[in-house]
């Protein structure tokens, strides 16, 4: 097949970014990356161009980026521009004129509640960038429908799954080193939630909390391993508040958050995942617990009810409800038989729906045919 000269946009600090670069690099394709906001990270092989350091967010400021881009793609000549979100780096590739041109989604920026009227500017750029694209990837099915207040036609939209490395993330691994790391030695049961954006509401990290002393009443020494974002210590300090206000904060252990190779040794040393967002699109936790043979319990969105049947594969559990999420977690650690369900079902599901070599190969698949 011919070598194909791709651009991507998108945030040159994510991990999602940057190992969907790196496979089309390892394909033997010309890759070339404009990351936004600048970074000064490179990966070897991949052509950058930086953009000029970002000021305050601002029209003028996206203004200025939309010409510079511009210019950047007529000297670059790309077969294909990809851009990772529709909010934002979904916008350079819009206003730069090129097709044929991709929007890779990844939750909010296409779904309706990022979208409030406080936030006009942002919905005027991204409709029109859903106007200008060729094709939209999605991450799950829920996701085509979310996307319609934003007039894009079902026609231009694929779903192609995250995907999850499975040769990494997988079950069995040795944790003991890991539990020697955290100080919990041979606490039992642990409990791990790996949504670190604990400056968002949205992820409920509260209702956590808040189940916790209820978990415990059944469990005492259970210990809940909550990621978040190194760069949030105000919002660390509001969570070990909360922890300490309930009683719990020697059993409820805030971990910066890890790179890719260490995450499997999480999944592993959890008993259960817990993620009870509010919105989501579909979030790759799930599909790395799977992977590891982890049991989950989340919020009934849509997404988990394409991934989960209640009480079969999964326990899903109602949005802001800590009462719930504390009566789900002590059903699922004394059902033995469920547990090992779960863990079967959705080892075999992500095997055959989401390995990342076949996502990514459905996406090279879907630049050629929209060359030809």
């Amino acid at each position: 097949m011919k070598t194909l000269r791709i651009l991507h946009i998108g945030n040159g600090n994510a991990f999602k970014i940057k190992a969907i670069i790196r496979f089309f690099r390892d394909r033997g394709h010309d890759i070339h990356f404009i990351p936004m906001p600048p970074s000064e990270a490179s990966m070897e092989g991949i052509e950058y161009h930086p953009l000029p350091p970002f000021g305050r967010f601002s029209e003028i400021q996206v203004l200025r980026n939309i010409f510079s881009v511009r210019e950047m793609v007529r000297k670059i000549r790309p077969d294909i521009v990809h851009c990772h979100n529709a909010r934002g780096p979904g916008w350079y590739g819009a206003f730069s004129g090129h097709h044929p041109l991709v929007i890779h989604a990844y939750g909010g920026d296409v779904l309706p509640y990022r979208y409030r009227m406080k936030d006009i500017f942002s919905k005027i750029l991204t409709t029109y960038t859903c106007r200008r694209l060729d094709m939209l990837i999605v991450t799950a099915n829920h996701m085509v429908k979310g996307a319609s207040h934003l007039r894009i036609s079902e026609e231009k939209i694929r779903v192609i799954p995250r995907g999850v490395d499975l040769k990494r993330f997988r079950p069995d691994l040795d944790t003991a080193a890991l539990r020697d790391k955290l100080g919990i030695h041979h606490a039992s049961p642990v409990i791990f939630s790996p949504r670190y954006q604990i400056h968002e509401p949205l992820y409920n990290f509260d209702m956590i909390i808040q189940a916790l002393p209820l978990v415990r009443k059944s469990y005492p020494n259970t210990v809940c391993i909550q990621l978040y974002d190194g760069s949030r210590k105000q919002e660390k300090r509001t969570l070990e508040k909360m922890a300490e206000d309930s009683g719990v904060s020697e059993s409820y252990k805030l971990v910066e958050t890890v790179g890719n190779q260490e995450m499997p040794y999480f999944y592993n040393l959890a008993d259960i995942m817990v993620s009870v967002p509010s919105s989501d699109g579909f979030p790759v936790s799930v599909l790395e617990a799977s992977a590891c043979g982890t049991p989950m319990i989340v919020t009934e969105l849509d997404y988990a009810k394409e991934w989960f049947t209640n009480g079969e594969n999964g326990i899903l559990v109602p949005v802001r409800d800590p009462v719930s999420l504390a009566n789900a977690v002590v059903r699922l650690l004394g059902d033995n038989s469920l547990r090992l369900r779960m863990i079967e079902k959705n080892r075999r599901q992500v095997e055959e729906k989401a390995d990342y070599e076949k996502c990514m190969i459905k996406l090279e698949d879907l630049y050629y045919e929209l060359l030809s």
